[in-house]
């Protein structure tokens, strides 16, 4: 297993230069001028303003040379200056990414709902409750997540005034002292309670819309594997000594019920983490998503590939974590990987 986690952790620089590689051809393959973008019509009849402006962010150079540069910064620590915010990368993500992690993190522990509802549906197969279930899931699998949010956003804050829409606190709230980055924790580690209340207030109802993209897709696969495990010999062995449902679903299945399931949920909560540009952008959450859209609206070279770069690796984090739990879970794989 070592050996293995080694591995992965050489391959990890080459995967980011490939990752890197990609998103700055596909960035400048972009039918656009991004100097018109920045200066609009500041740079109409201007070109010693056009021509300053593409020597300061190095625009002038080719286009290999400007990978290059960018790869000698990145190998430094260092993702570039943003055009939009005219501030480094590094400092805009360290601003977006912990309001991203705490936006997806609480989305993806109310999802979690759906192993348990999955598992009861499987055990009530084609009774009511089983019924009920897989309809819930195919609600929240099929809706769009755009139209769920207006709805919430209609029904919430417009209609009945119980959530706030916009940023992450309430005007005239001061933010509590940075430690983790996730404002609710670090409210209840400084004893904020003012920001822990406007903070949770604002973080319910997005996280509520976003859990609903992936509580049925893990009701449907905690169903189907549950399903699939009831049916196994060594089951019905357990059966046949007395022992209780219960303890035969607890000890002999869910181990095998939670390898693929696992896998479900770290992939949604990559997915959450990634993907999250509709939420953010209608819910105003200064978050990575809302980062990533204005940064493509405005061909910010820099926070494009900046946010590339952390998305790849909280992909690549993922699946390594990933890895490891399917050692933990299950021996068998432990074994061949060691």
């Amino acid at each position: 297993m070592t050996q293995y986690l080694i591995r992965r952790l050489l391959l990890l620089p080459f995967m980011l230069v490939g990752i890197s590689l990609i998103a700055f051809i596909l960035s400048h393959s972009v039918p656009a001028d991004p100097v018109n973008a920045a200066l609009g019509e500041g740079a109409i009849g201007k070109p010693d303003l056009v021509r300053a402006y593409k020597e300061h962010w190095g625009l002038d150079k080719s286009l290999p040379e400007q990978y290059l540069v960018y790869l000698w910064n990145l190998s430094h620590g260092d993702l570039g200056n943003s055009i939009i915010s005219r501030r480094s990368v590094a400092e805009d993500l360290g601003d977006a990414i912990p309001a991203t992690f705490e936006l997806a993190t609480t989305a993806i522990l109310i999802s979690l709902l759906g192993v348990p509802l999955g598992i009861w549906a499987a055990i009530r197969h084609r009774k009511v409750a089983d019924g009920f279930i897989r309809f819930f899931s195919l609600v929240g699998s099929s809706v769009p997540v755009f139209w769920l949010a207006y709805i919430a956003i209609f029904l919430f804050y417009t209609n009945l005034s119980i959530f706030p829409v916009g940023d992450r606190l309430d005007t005239g709230v001061r933010p509590p002292t940075h430690i983790t980055g996730f404002y609710t924790l670090d409210s209840l580690f400084t004893g904020n309670w003012s920001a822990l209340g406007s903070s949770l207030r604002h973080l319910i109802l997005p996280a509520l819309v976003l859990s609903l993209t992936t509580i049925g897709t893990i009701i449907r696969v905690s169903r189907t594997i549950t399903l699939d495990v009831l049916h196994q010999d060594y089951l019905r062995t357990a059966r046949s000594k007395g022992l209780k449902e219960l303890v035969i679903i607890a000890r002999h299945a869910l181990p095998n019920i939670l390898v693929p399931v696992v896998t479900v949920i770290s992939l949604s909560y990559g997915s959450l983490l990634s993907g999250t540009v509709l939420i953010e952008t209608i819910f105003s959450w200064p978050g990575l998503g809302r980062y990533a859209f204005q940064s493509a609206t405005k061909l910010d070279f820099p926070g494009i590939m900046g946010v590339s770069i952390v998305i790849a690796l909280i992909y690549i984090t993922i699946n390594l974590i990933v890895d490891l739990l399917y050692a933990v879970l299950d021996p068998r794989i432990r074994t061949k990987a060691a």
